[in-house]
């Protein structure tokens, strides 16, 4: 009777080893999914800070034309309001 219990308790061991290692198993192979998708994650973030970095530098050179012109725009108004009144005092 000892000897089935050992036996029993060894198979026992043997199996819930085996288990164990499955389990391990598994859960690196889910760390290794989760690492790649964590890659991936760190790829896109990477490309969207470009591609805001990219618009704030097109936004900030936008403002700076419209600016500018606004600027154009109000001397050639000035420009002609002196016009209009010079050709009316003349």
């Amino acid at each position: 009777m000892q000897v089935e219990d050992e036996r029993r308790a060894k198979e026992e061991a043997v199996e819930g080893a085996a288990a164990a290692e499955r389990r391990g198993a598994g859960v690196l192979d889910e760390l290794e999914e989760l690492r790649s998708q964590l890659e991936t994650a760190e790829r896109a973030r990477k490309a969207a800070d470009s591609k805001l970095n990219d618009a704030q530098e097109q936004i900030t050179e936008l403002s700076s034309s419209v600016n500018s012109l606004t600027n154009v725009k109000r001397k050639h108004e000035n420009d002609i309001v002196a016009l209009q009144v010079s050709m009316h005092q003349a």
